[in-house]
């Protein structure tokens, strides 16, 4: 009797808290500012992403995190989305991401998570660094936003890394290029 009351206290406390899901791509991915998609850079259809490391896979049954994968994806997309993106076997720069750190709370009504990204673009033909960056953004989802802890935590890890996204791709379009541009 003992052992049915405590597997129905368990299935019970699951229902109620939910499982961790992974954070998702479309929700990572940023769309930039308007002018991005116009301005002219040297960067425009010529950065490829090389490598995105540092992230987690999510473990159902504990809590939401970010995956390399689903960051690379994430990244990939906003830059085809600000006109950016070059595959990876063309463009001549090419830009790494490491995510460093992901900060998340254990528990709270309004959780904030942070995340510390380091960037690096590198001329492919010279392999000279162009631009290094480690970006830290906090974001926080509220209980407005969702009602389960499961759920503001994915929120929050996921609009931690669209923030991020957005600041470097800011960065990339203020970068001065005219003193480093391929030849």
């Amino acid at each position: 009797m003992k052992t049915i009351l405590y597997l129905a206290s368990v299935v019970m406390v699951v229902a109620l808290t939910g499982c961790a899901s992974p954070a998702k791509v479309e929700n990572m991915a940023t769309d930039g500012q308007p002018s991005q998609r116009v301005a002219t850079t040297p960067l425009r259809n010529n950065l490829a992403v090389r490598d995105v490391t540092g992230g987690k896979e999510t473990n159902p049954m504990w809590v939401s995190n970010v995956g390399s994968n689903e960051f690379e994806q994430a990244l990939e997309a906003s830059l085809k989305n600000v006109g950016l993106f070059a595959p990876k076997q063309a463009g001549d720069y090419f830009i790494t991401a490491h995510l460093e750190k992901l900060d998340q709370p254990f528990i709270g009504i309004s959780m904030t998570v942070t995340s510390s990204i380091l960037y690096t673009v590198t001329e492919r033909k010279t392999g000279k660094n162009i631009y290094t960056r480690s970006i830290v953004t906090p974001y926080t989802a509220s209980f407005s936003d969702a009602a389960l802890g499961v759920e503001r935590l994915r929120l929050a890890n996921e609009g931690s890394i669209r923030e991020n996204i957005k600041q470097v791709i800011d960065d990339l379009f203020r970068l001065n290029m005219q003193n480093i541009a391929v030849k």
